[in-house]
Order: C-alpha cells, then structure tokens, then sequence
C-alpha cells in the first residue's frame, strides 16, 4: 500500500467519524426536542382539565377588536336582538293620518254631542233622538246621524246604552225600586222594550241581573 493510498484512507476515516458524530448530535437533540415538546404538552392537558371553562370562554366568546392576519377586522355575527332592532328600524313605518280641518272640526262636535248627551242625561228625557240633537245643537239632521255613523255608531244606539248604563245603576243603587219604575226612569216608554234592550246589551234579564246583585251583595 503506498503513502497516497494510505493518506486517502485516513482523510476517509476522518470525514467518516466528523458525519458520523454530527449524525449522533442530531439524534440528541431531537430526543431532548422530543421530551420537551412532551413536557409542554402534558402540562397543557394538564391545566385544560383543571380549568375546563377558560377555553370554553376563549373559544366561544367573540372578540370584537380581534383582527385577521391581512390586517382586516373579521365580521362577527350579530346579536339576535341587534338584528332585530335594524329589521325594525329598516321596515317602513305606517303612515300616520293626518286630519284635515274638517274632520277635526266634525270630531269636536261629535264630542261636544256626547258629551252634553251624557253629562246633561238628556237621554232620559222619552223619546229622545234626532230631532232634539238638531234643536239643541243648531245641526242639520243630515249631519247629526253623519258624525255618529262615520265612528260605526247611531243616535239611537248610543242613546239607548246610556240608558241602560242608567237602568244598571239604578238597580245597583235603589234594589226595591221596580223594574217598571226602572224602566221608566231610565228613558224608556215600554217594559217590553227595556227587558228586550237589556238583554241583547248583557245577555241577561233585568231580573236577572238584580238577583245576581243581590246574590253578591
């Protein structure tokens, strides 16, 4: 074997060992890396069973301020409430009515009528209907049965509630009084009438009505 041949072996032994040690070197460090990353991630698990609601409220409650990785703020899904709210705000709204003049005007008359109907008890007087309104107001007659009509009403029937509104009272307050007496205190000329009236209005007799009163009483 000759100097070169001798030489080439040596530097062939040296590089392998050099590969050699630095192949060992490596496989010591990832057996550290190894139990290290082990270590972490034990101690994670670790601290997730013991506190179990921490990543249920990182991983469920939204971050507002959070920001995306291109530098955008990610939109978050709205509250059921807050998205009510805009459906609200953006329905259209219903358009409120405006009176005109006349109807504000015809509107005051038909509570001034009332009014004085109910606070004067002009509705006891027999017979009472249209043609005293127009005397008593200054109306046409026309236009007195148009103010009732118009809010799904009529002079009779209105004038016929307030008086059995006062038959009602009346029982309540004078229980030996009769119902004829009644009746005809009340604005109504006929018996008949009145229990007919009654009892359509409370789907109740006069007599009725005034045993239950003195059921209770």
């Amino acid at each position: 074997m000759t100097d070169y041949t001798t030489d080439l072996l040596y530097i062939s032994c040296y590089v392998i060992g050099i590969l050699m040690g630095a192949l060992l070197l490596t496989l010591i460090l990832l057996f550290h890396y190894h139990r290290k990353l082990s270590r972490v991630r034990m101690a994670d698990e670790d601290f997730y069973h013991s506190n179990p609601e921490t990543f249920y409220m990182e991983e469920t409650t939204p971050v507002r301020d959070a920001v995306d990785a291109d530098g955008t703020t990610p939109q978050l899904e709205e509250e059921p409430e807050e998205r009510k709210l805009e459906e609200e705000a953006s329905s259209p709204q219903p358009e409120v009515k405006r009176m005109t003049k006349a109807e504000i005007a015809e509107e005051r008359l038909y509570q001034e009528v009332t009014a004085a109907i109910v606070k004067e008890r002009l509705y006891l007087k027999p017979g009472f209907g249209r043609s005293d309104i127009v005397e008593r107001f200054g109306i046409s007659s026309h236009r007195a049965g148009l103010i009732f009509s118009r809010r799904e009403t009529s002079i009779p029937e209105f004038v016929r509630n307030c008086r059995l509104e006062y038959a009602c009272q009346q029982m309540k307050d004078e229980p030996q009084t009769s119902l004829s007496d009644i009746a005809s205190a009340s604005g109504f000329i006929h018996l008949s009438t009145f229990i007919r009236d009654f009892k359509v209005r409370y789907s109740v007799t006069p007599a009725r009505f005034r045993e239950t009163l003195q059921y209770n009483s």
